[in-house]
């Protein structure tokens, strides 16, 4: 665990987490942001690739985060400047999001159980409800959930929360 507390904003990394908070691919390297330690915990659980865990001053770092992940402490007011939540947890962290070939929901695997069912949202702009329909797809047995252009990204922030962690695994 790092032992330092990181009290600049201009840190690399804090700057790094603002970009994927923002939804900014580009700036981010590519990472999405989570927040929070149900969302952090579910993306564990699904198997997502940790990048780097933040944790505010406050807190003890959870026993529960992978040996060997990059972990920042920060400072509470730095904390709260990255983080989107009105009332942040203090707990985020950067992941690798996953790259996923039509193929993996249509393909062989979808069909041991009978055609797959996949949900595809065209168009669809806000991102409570595309969480919502992720999360509901999942209930019912989807193999995937497929957006077209146009649509909100499936990785926007309340659309994380929306899906309380099933976009991690459909």
């Amino acid at each position: 665990m790092a032992s330092s507390v990181v009290t600049s904003r201009a840190n690399t990394r804090v700057k790094q987490l603002r970009a994927a908070f923002a939804g900014q691919a580009r700036l981010s390297g590519g990472m999405v942001a989570i927040e929070g330690d149900h969302l952090l915990r579910e993306a564990l659980r699904s198997g997502m690739v940790f990048k780097t865990v933040f944790v505010s001053e406050r807190l003890e770092l959870p026993g529960w985060v992978p040996y060997g992940v990059e972990v920042l402490r920060l400072a509470d007011d730095v904390f709260r400047s990255v983080v989107e939540t009105q009332s942040p947890r203090g707990l985020a962290a950067l992941i690798v999001p996953p790259v996923r070939e039509i193929g993996e929901i249509t393909g062989a695997a979808a069909f041991e159980e009978g055609a797959p069912l996949i949900l595809i949202a065209c168009g669809l702009q806000d991102p409570g409800n595309l969480g919502t329909l992720v999360r509901s797809a999942e209930a019912f047995g989807a193999t995937g959930v497929v957006t077209t252009p146009g649509t909100v990204s499936a990785w926007n922030q309340k659309a994380l929360r929306a899906s309380v962690g099933s976009i991690f695994r459909i």
